[in-house]
Formats: C-alpha cells, structure tokens, sequence
C-alpha cells in the first residue's frame, strides 16, 4: 500500500494538471470569447455600411410615373417631328405639282 506522502504528492500533481488543463481552457474560451465580440463590432458597422449603399442605390432609381411623364414627353416630340415631316413632304408635293405644271405650260 502506498505511503500518504507519495498519494498527497499524487493528488497535487493531479490537481496541478488540472489546473492548467483549466487555466489553458479558460484562456482559450476568453480568446474566442474577445475575437467574438471584436467580430461583432465588425458586423455591425458592415450592417450599417451596406444599408447606407442600398439606400443610395434605390434613391436614383425614378419612379413608374417619372418614367411615363418622360416617355409621354418624347413621343409628344416624335410626333411633333412627324408633323413637320408631314408638312414638309406635302410642301413639296406642292412645289414639284406647281413645276410639273409650270414646264408642262412652257411645252406646249
């Protein structure tokens, strides 16, 4: 049978070992613990980056109404520029009519 000398001796080395299991185990949940937290802090000042972006990006976009007044305005151009168009070829017409007759008048 061992002596109580040699299992005191046995039992705090146990208890030694022990302790720096612990010692080793709590250091690395702090760690983890602090790198969490830092992550955190991270998180959120991305958060709120990406939510200032989306509100810049959804800002310029226009709107359904914006977007017909604007296509309402260029088919008003368009179909002022086929007016003209209109006005211009019927002028014509009537010019090259009053030549046609002009030099048919001077043919005969």
């Amino acid at each position: 049978m061992p002596s109580l000398n040699t299992m005191i001796l046995d039992q705090s080395t146990i208890n030694m070992l022990i302790a720096a299991v612990f010692s080793v185990i709590g250091w690395a949940i702090k760690t983890l613990h602090s790198s969490f937290k830092d992550l955190q802090i991270a998180d959120k000042e991305l958060i709120t980056k990406v939510q200032s972006m989306e509100v810049l990006v959804a800002g310029k976009y226009i709107t359904k109404e914006e977007f017909h007044s604007i296509i309402n305005a260029m088919f008003v151009k368009l179909d002022k520029i086929e007016a003209k168009k209109d006005e211009s070829i019927s002028m014509m017409n009537a010019m090259f009519s009053k030549m046609d007759a002009f030099y048919s008048q001077k043919q005969r």
